[in-house]
């Protein structure tokens, strides 16, 4: 009797332990994902992004940007305004591109917009160590928004309106992979 209760205790305490893990996964998995980014550990990086959904992420926000240029009286009333914004979306795409890289995803993880970087530095050198990480300047708030999906929120503290929030996916029971971006203009 008394090692059946030994068991089922045992039991559930791993369980209970496994349902921890599980839980902090995501903390986990970006703390990691961080420190492989600031010691130019490319693959790791690599292993917990998916960039052609990232890419997505971002070309989505462009477009409902533009969409909302659209509707605005003085961009309806005027031509060349509107030739001007079909030429900015189709240049943006291209600029989205050349964004999403491993270097612009070291740069969001430290809570800092990416910038286009030019073709010769966007690869991340695997001898430059990245710089300090500006927590002192941002606000990093992390969050499951449901059981598939971890937002990870960087808020300037001098500008509180210069947000983005990190949107991690479940792969698997405990790994997690970023996929997409909110800027604060977005809906959703």
């Amino acid at each position: 009797m008394a090692r059946r209760v030994i068991v089922v205790v045992g039991l559930l305490l791993v369980f209970a332990a496994g349902l921890g893990y599980a839980y902090a996964s995501p903390w986990l998995t970006i703390a990691k994902v961080r420190k492989a980014a600031q010691t130019s550990d490319v693959e790791t990086v690599n292993a917990h992004v998916d960039f052609p959904s990232l890419r997505e992420s971002f070309k989505a926000s462009l477009n409902a940007h533009m969409a909302r240029e659209f509707t605005k009286p003085e961009t309806r009333d005027n031509p060349f305004a509107l030739f001007g914004l079909a030429l900015a979306s189709k240049l943006g795409e291209v600029l989205v591109d050349a964004m999403v890289t491993p270097e612009a995803v070291r740069m969001m993880l430290e809570g800092q917009r990416p910038k286009p970087q030019p073709a010769a530095e966007t690869p991340v050198r695997a001898t430059t160590p990245a710089p300090a990480s500006r927590d002192s300047e941002t606000d990093t708030l992390m969050a499951y928004e449901s059981r598939d999906r971890f937002l990870v929120t960087y808020r300037k503290k001098a500008d509180p309106s210069d947000t983005f929030t990190l949107v991690w996916y479940r792969d698997g029971l405990t790994g997690w992979k970023l996929a997409a971006v909110r800027m604060p203009t977005d809906s959703k």
